[in-house]
């Protein structure tokens, strides 16, 4: 019983950088977050880091978030010469919205065992 707690507190500590590019902007930049975090709390790193309050007037809770992985599809978008006509463009129904409240270790998110790749968004 102790090495399961053990490891449930080890997956419940592991940090991940997820690269995260911004639709409109073309921007890429990297947050680090705990694996078993909400998306309500990506959203605030997220909102941070670009530090939208800034320049806009909206909340956090309104960022919306989509997976950088099409939908049936298991590889990363790629961060490449692709992705700047990409983000400049408008939001690509192919990709899955993230909502709130579900954990990034999800499985139709990151899963529990998710390790980022070079070269590729998440977010």
């Amino acid at each position: 019983m102790k090495m399961a707690e053990e490891k449930n507190m080890e997956e419940a500590e592991t940090e991940v950088k997820l690269r995260c590019g911004v639709y409109g902007e073309g921007s890429v930049f990297s947050v680090e977050i705990q694996s078993n975090a909400d998306v309500e709390v990506l959203q605030e790193k997220i909102f941070a880091k670009k530090r939208y309050s800034e320049r806009y007037k909206f909340d956090a809770s309104e960022l919306t978030l989509y997976l950088a992985q099409k939908k049936g599809e298991t590889t990363w978008q790629a961060d490449d010469d692709n992705l700047d006509a990409l983000l400049q463009g408008d939001v690509d129904k192919k990709y899955m919205k993230m909502r709130p409240s579900w954990k990034l270790n999800k499985k139709e998110l990151f899963g529990p065992s998710f390790t980022p790749g070079d070269e590729e968004i998440h977010v």
